[in-house]
């Protein structure tokens, strides 16, 4: 059965994936009655909205300046993907034990979607696919207890989020073959070398690629 949400609820779901997806970018002004009339609802929600992603650090909101998207350091992004990289990195290794035949060939399906998602330049869709991809092998890490939780949090901080750099999804893509290949000979050490270093290469295309003018969708 499908749980009620509020009309504040459905706002921060749709500003909170926006601003995941780059659609508002890093310090942008959001305008309460232009989101309002977009979402056809009226100007409280969204300003309910607003305070719970304040909450969350995915907004920033000034007395008599409005709100904002926050605006965040390269320090603060930088240390976002090193403690990633930590969790993920023990994750696979501790998935590499429990995932099935069933698990490892339904991992190899997505990322033949994704690769096609990539290739049809449907970005939205490779977002989603490829975050499906990774919670699929992080969600067998179940001798590890709250991992799952603690990654999906970060995953959900604006700051996890990589604007498609040139290049990028190819690598991204060669990564995630050779962590499958790792995983399906159960080999968790060098899955988790290789996950952590498909973490920090993401880190590193952030900190040195200068921001679009408009953001596109994020990979990660």
């Amino acid at each position: 059965m499908t749980s009620y949400k509020t009309k504040a609820q459905n706002a921060a779901e749709v500003i909170r994936d926006r601003i995941r997806h780059g659609v508002y970018a890093s310090g942008q002004r959001l305008d309460v009655d232009e989101i309002a009339s977009d979402l056809a609802m009226s100007a409280t929600p969204v300003r309910e909205a607003l305070s719970e992603l304040q909450a969350e650090s995915f907004v920033l909101n000034w007395p008599h300046r409005g709100s904002f998207v926050a605006d965040f350091s390269p320090n603060e992004t930088a240390a976002l993907y090193d403690l990633r990289a930590v969790l993920e990195g023990h994750a696979v290794a501790v998935a590499a034990k429990w995932l099935t035949d069933e698990d490892l060939s339904n991992l190899e399906d997505l990322q033949e979607r994704l690769t096609a998602a990539f290739r049809d330049n449907d970005l939205d869709l490779a977002m989603v696919l490829n975050e499906e991809w990774h919670m699929n092998i992080y969600m067998a890490a179940t001798s590890a207890p709250h991992i799952f939780d603690f990654i999906n949090r970060l995953w959900n901080d604006p700051r996890s989020s990589l604007s498609t750099i040139p290049g990028r999804p190819e690598l991204a893509q060669s990564d995630h073959l050779e962590i499958l290949e790792a995983l399906r000979a159960r080999d968790g050490e060098r899955a988790s070398a290789l996950m952590r270093v498909h973490i920090l290469n993401g880190k590193n295309l952030v900190l040195d690629t200068p921001a679009p003018d408009s953001a596109s969708a994020p990979v990660k």
